[in-house]
């Protein structure tokens, strides 16, 4: 993206229920209805909204993306290894003081996935990830006024930030690129991060987050053909504080073991206090139940939430953040994982470079966590100067400059030390020349 476009992107929520996702190419069995996808598709119309900022000078360029949040069954350790070891899972007394495999290493998530064109059919080549929100109803309060149980007209309301995107519906959002996004120091490009800011720290922990890139203006695709481009995000995934972990817990619970897929074989059922499955809270025996308490990330976890002293008026701000706030704390005792790029123990794909290109990480981390990128083999650029490592607070992105001249297969990782002992490791390979399976850059 360049500074003076017009981004135009639709976002779009399917059905939330795991039968509707398609992990290839394929629309989704519940996703929206064609009457809301034609609706979006007319938005998209490249013209600047209303108002401009002042001072907005536009190129006349407009980007169109397609993005859907879906549901996915995600493994964390996809080829049952612990490649830093070099052993299997159950065999590493790593995985094992981590706890990885309590539950096994599937998971229900939500990620973004983007699509092809407005249909949301095929999915696209490259993953692509930008902010879905929730909501319910065109109605928006008069929230300027606390205490007063009215609704306005949409022409005369105050606008909600955050109204987000329903189950099952469309919405078109525009974003005109200012010059403070872009890159600095005469760079090519510049990372952000993007998440669901319903109930940020319920979303992200459910997967709704992801990179975006910003370049200099003109610059984007001489950038793509002259660097290897790297995302790499930091997070530790508590699923107990996720809004599917009453997802997770029942399905857990009807499967009676300890994993779904590389079991310990050394206990029981999940220990669920009560579960909540999108907004219907359940016991184990099927009642209500609070649920209520504190969760492994140190946040507020809901059970059943008490909205009849919130108001009415303002019902389409408060009912999207309850719905996930109550979705969170309902899988006592659920794991965390420490990840790169959602990866434990290096179970990541290799990131693969050959000698002598110039690479871009792209580096953001999230959670409640601060981390520390650290490669072995070479070093990276980052506001010019040399470094084998760089801190990277939690909720901060990062753009490094690396010449891949250390030729091998190295390690980057995240050097702070109970990160690293819990999998927060990944593998790179500098190619020799001549041996390099990439395409050459320009």
């Amino acid at each position: 993206m360049a500074r003076g476009q017009l981004i135009c992107l639709a976002a779009s929520f399917l059905a939330i229920t795991t039968s509707s996702v398609t992990a290839q190419s394929g629309s989704p069995a519940n996703g929206p209805p064609s009457s809301v996808l034609q609706a979006c598709a007319a938005s998209m119309d490249g013209q600047l909204p209303t108002p401009t900022p002042p001072g907005f000078s536009w190129n006349g360029v407009v980007r169109r993306y397609y993005v859907a949040a879906e549901e996915v069954n995600w493994d964390y350790a996809p080829t049952g290894w612990d490649n830093w070891l070099g052993v299997p899972l159950e065999k590493s007394p790593r995985v094992t003081m981590s706890g990885a495999l309590q539950y096994g290493t599937k998971w229900e998530k939500a990620l973004y996935r983007g699509y092809t064109d407005s249909s949301f059919t095929n999915h696209s080549q490259e993953p692509l990830w930008q902010d879905t929100k929730y909501a319910e109803g065109a109605d928006y309060p008069n929230n300027t006024a606390p205490g007063q149980n009215v609704v306005e007209p949409l022409a005369e309301a105050v606008h909600p930030a955050d109204a987000g995107v329903p189950p099952n519906d469309c919405v078109v959002y525009k974003w005109m690129v200012p010059s403070l996004a872009g890159p600095n120091f005469g760079e090519p490009a510049k990372v952000h991060s993007y998440h669901s800011y319903v109930a940020m720290q319920q979303d992200t922990n459910a997967g709704l987050i992801g990179p975006q890139i910003v370049y200099a203006p003109g610059m984007m695709n001489s950038t793509m053909t002259k660097y290897r481009e790297i995302p790499l995000l930091y997070m530790i995934y508590d699923e107990g504080d996720s809004w599917l972990s009453s997802v997770n817990a029942a399905k857990l619970q009807s499967q009676g073991q300890t994993s779904s897929t590389r079991s310990t074989g050394t206990g029981a059922p999940p220990s669920i206090g009560s579960y909540i499955s999108h907004g219907q809270s359940q016991s184990q025996g099927g009642q209500p139940s609070s649920g209520q308490g504190q969760g492994q990330g140190g946040g507020p976890s809901f059970g059943t939430i008490d909205t009849n002293n919130l108001w009415s008026g303002n019902q389409t701000v408060w009912q999207p953040q309850v719905t996930n706030l109550a979705g969170s704390g309902q899988f006592q005792g659920a794991s965390s994982f420490y990840t790169m790029n959602g990866y434990i123990f290096a179970n990541n794909p290799t990131f693969d470079m050959c000698l002598n290109d110039n690479v871009i990480w792209y580096v953001n981390a999230y959670g409640s966590a601060s981390h520390v990128f650290h490669m072995h083999g070479n070093g990276v650029m980052y506001n010019g100067g040399g470094y084998p490592a760089v801190s990277i607070n939690d909720g901060v992105g990062k753009t490094l400059y690396m010449n891949a001249t250390g030729q091998g297969k190295w390690q980057v990782i995240c050097h702070v030390n109970n990160h690293h002992s819990m999998g927060m490791v990944s593998n790179y390979q500098v190619w020799p020349a001549g041996q390099c399976p990439l395409p050459s850059l320009v």
